[in-house]
């Protein structure tokens, strides 16, 4: 039996980064949440350099830190990410939406994926859906304001 896909919001994506001030996506981010009975945000970030790799979710209020392998690609650090993030809402059965990068989005919403994280978070998300615990993905952009999303740009 396959897994549905998850449900993902794309829709911050249609305005710009560079050109949309930090007050609308900060409006249309609050406006998108308050359509959900009461969420619980789940916030992912990962971050590369030449010399260190990392990636960062914030949960209820806490931020939980990881360093990965230098070796691990961008790809692999946020799938990393969104499954420890699935697995805390699991531990914690809360409702959240949360925000891994689109990359990410769509290769979960892929019922085959080359990454063995994906069918992993497939498990996971299934048993979300089973324990009747929501889950919706967002992309919201970094460095635009956005309680949660900003706190974790340094954190990762």
């Amino acid at each position: 039996m396959a897994i549905p896909p998850p449900t993902i919001n794309l829709s911050l994506t249609q305005y710009s980064k560079d050109s949309t001030p930090s007050s609308v996506f900060k409006s249309l981010f609050q406006e998108l949440i308050h359509s959900f009975q009461q969420p619980a945000l789940c916030f992912t970030d990962s971050s590369k350099t030449h010399n260190r790799t990392g990636f960062a979710y914030l949960i209820q209020n806490s931020t939980h830190q990881h360093r990965h392998r230098n070796s691990a690609s961008v790809y692999t650090i946020e799938l990393q990410a969104t499954f420890h993030c699935l697995q805390s809402i699991l531990s914690t059965s809360i409702s959240p939406s949360g925000r891994p990068v689109s990359l990410i989005l769509n290769a979960i919403s892929q019922p085959t994926a080359s990454h063995p994280l994906v069918p992993l978070i497939h498990i996971l998300l299934e048993t979300c859906r089973t324990a009747s615990i929501p889950i919706v993905f967002m992309w919201a952009p970094g460095h635009k304001g956005i309680p949660g999303n900003e706190d974790l740009l340094d954190a990762s």
